[in-house]
C-alpha cells in the first residue's frame, strides 16, 4: 500500500516478514513438510507430539498398535495379521497407562519379513508377530499401516515407514 511502512521497522524487530522466507523454508519443501516435525534451526528438527491413547498392554517405541476391542478407546500391540483396528506406531514406551502414537509421519517401525521380504514401496499391515508390521498380502481397506521406505530381506527388525493408515 502506498505510504505503508515496514511493520518490522515500526515494531522495532529485525525479523523478516513471512514473504521474505527462502524457498527452502516454504511449506511443503523438504523435511519441513513432515507434519510431525518442527524445524527449530537449520538442520535441526524435533518431532511434534502424536496422539495420546490409553495403553492396555506394555508397548515399546516402534510397536504397531491397534484398538483394543476389550477396552474402549485403548490401544494394544498388534497380534493378528491384517487387523482392521490398526491405529499407528508407538512413539515411545507406555507411561502411566498412556502411550503417544504417531498416525501420520515417517517413523522407525518394527517389521517381520520372516514369511515374505519387504521392499521399498510395499504396503504394510499388522502381523501375527506381536507389535510388528509385515508386507500386506492384500490391500484390504482399513488394514494398511503405511508404505515401506527401506527393505528388509528376512527376519524381524526395524525399518523406516511412511505412516498412512487407510
Amino acid at each position: 500500500l502506498p505510504g505503508a511502512s515496514d511493520a518490522s521497522a515500526v515494531a522495532g524487530t529485525s525479523e523478516p516478514e513471512p514473504a521474505e522466507r527462502s524457498p527452502a523454508a516454504a511449506p511443503g519443501a523438504g523435511p519441513e513438510s513432515d507434519p510431525q516435525r518442527e524445524v527449530t534451526a537449520p538442520g535441526e528438527a524435533r518431532y511434534l507430539p502424536g496422539e495420546m491413547f490409553t495403553a492396555s498392554t506394555t508397548i515399546q517405541p516402534g510397536d504397531v498398535v491397534v484398538l483394543d476391542p476389550t477396552v474402549a478407546g485403548a490401544v494394544k500391540r498388534c497380534d493378528a495379521a491384517s487387523d482392521r483396528n490398526v491405529v499407528g506406531v508407538a512413539m515411545g514406551p507406555d507411561r502411566d497407562g498412556m502411550v503417544e502414537v504417531a498416525v501420520s509421519a515417517i517413523r522407525d517401525v518394527l517389521v517381520d519379513a520372516t514369511d515374505r521380504p519387504i521392499a521399498p514401496g510395499d504396503l504394510l499391515t499388522t502381523s501375527a508377530t506381536e507389535g510388528a508390521a509385515m508386507q500386506a498380502p492384500d490391500a484390504a481397506p482399513g488394514t494398511i499401516l503405511g508404505k515401506a521406505l527401506e527393505p528388509m530381506a528376512s527376519g524381524i527388525g526395524t525399518i523406516r515407514v511412511l505412516l498412512m493408515p487407510r
